[in-house]
């Protein structure tokens, strides 16, 4: 993927699969504020080492596993 900002926030998401951002090298903002997430699991995020934005604010979250954000060095705003 070559996007750079991908914002999918206020779609009523409830999931997201593990590791949905696949190849994401050149991401460096994603959006995925005001959903209905519940849970941010290990893989989420993996693929996206150049993620330096990450918005998840005003979702449900009860769950989030404690390595979800390994690998993401470059984030600066979560």
């Amino acid at each position: 993927m070559h996007y750079k900002i991908w914002r999918l926030n206020n779609n009523r998401l409830k999931a997201i699969p593990e590791n949905f951002l696949g190849n994401s090298a050149n991401l460096l903002r994603l959006d995925l504020s005001h959903n209905s997430l519940t849970t941010i699991g290990r893989k989420m995020f993996r693929g996206s080492p150049s993620l330096r934005s990450l918005q998840l604010d005003n979702n449900e979250i009860m769950c989030m596993d404690e390595q979800a954000f390994k690998g993401l060095t470059e984030l600066e705003i979560l």
